[in-house]
């Protein structure tokens, strides 16, 4: 071996490590990253690290609830309760279907659910799944499979997150992580919910249509759960929340994305449910208030279960 290759071995193999120290070390003094390549949702924002660390202790249940936050925003376990029906939230920001494969499998186990709702968002499903792989390798234990994750779809947002986030793990740096039931305008409700603070929404603003593609990954993943259910005799339902007009009328290619859907499984939508009006039950575009929450499930529960 040549002086000029050993010299560039070298280069590289200190460049890596250099770069990884900082990673670590900007995540140490941030606690949340830096930049647009290292986002770290660390802790309380959306209740995910709250809501990870119960799912591991918790007793089963009869539904497990899967998909982004118009899951955890959306599926209050006290209004299933009022029924004698039990349920945990495992949504996420921006989760994905990719994600949501992932939570199932890890958490089928211990919850050990005898449905599963998996929120659908028409949107998300041509996200490749990075914004949620954050909270993810953020917030929970490393492992192989998270890694496996994580490392399908490279890019430095997932790389800088998967090694501070196993960082942060394998030195138990999360252990103690102070976590507040209370985040802004979020409450944490046992299950897995976050209750919003009622507050009416009004926008003047319209939101440009526009066409959004699934991405196979995304297809092949709804298709994946499915198998997953059927494997365990588990009761399977796609569902779509409620969303303002403005909302739906904005994604120009609804119906198109939702028909590829269903060539998977069926889909139930709520998305323009009639007893859930724009201007008093929700908060943003595309999220119920408590109040729309709480006329939304019992209709769920009526077209589910009955």
């Amino acid at each position: 071996m040549n002086l000029f290759l050993k010299k560039l071995i070298f280069f590289i193999i200190s460049a890596i490590l250099v770069h990884a120290f900082s990673v670590i070390a900007i995540g140490s003094i941030t606690k949340k990253g830096l930049g647009k390549n290292f986002v770290f949702p660390l802790g309380n924002y959306g209740h995910t690290m709250m809501r990870l660390q119960e799912a591991n202790q918790h007793r089963p249940v009869d539904g497990l609830i899967l998909g982004s936050s118009h899951a955890y925003r959306g599926f209050d376990p006290r209004i299933f309760q009022q029924r004698n029906i039990s349920i945990f939230n495992l949504g996420l920001s921006s989760e994905t279907p990719i994600q949501s494969y992932y939570l199932l499998k890890k958490y089928y186990a211990i919850l050990q659910p005898k449905f599963v709702i998996q929120e659908i968002y028409p949107l998300l499903l041509q996200n490749d799944g990075t914004e949620n792989n954050s909270f993810l390798l953020a917030n929970e234990p490393f492992s192989v499979e998270l890694t496996k994750m994580a490392f399908e779809h490279f890019n430095l947002h997932n790389y800088h997150c998967w090694l501070y986030g196993s960082f942060r793990s394998i030195f138990h740096l999360n252990d103690h992580l102070p976590l507040d039931i209370k985040f802004g305008d979020d409450r944490y409700i046992s299950g897995g919910y976050s209750e919003k603070d009622w507050k009416p929404f009004h926008s003047d603003e319209i939101l440009n249509a526009t066409e959004y593609e699934p991405l196979p990954e995304q297809l092949q993943a709804l298709d994946s759960i499915r198998k997953f259910c059927e494997s365990k005799n588990c009761q399977l339902y796609f569902v779509i929340t409620p969303v303002t007009a403005i909302e739906k009328h904005h994604i120009q290619n609804w119906g198109s994305i939702l028909q590829k859907v269903e060539e998977i499984h069926p889909v139930f939508d709520f998305s323009r449910t009639k007893e859930i009006q724009d201007d008093t039950h929700y908060y943003d575009y595309d999220h119920m208030n408590q109040k729309g929450v709480e006329i939304f499930n019992p209709i769920l529960m009526d077209s589910l279960f009955n």
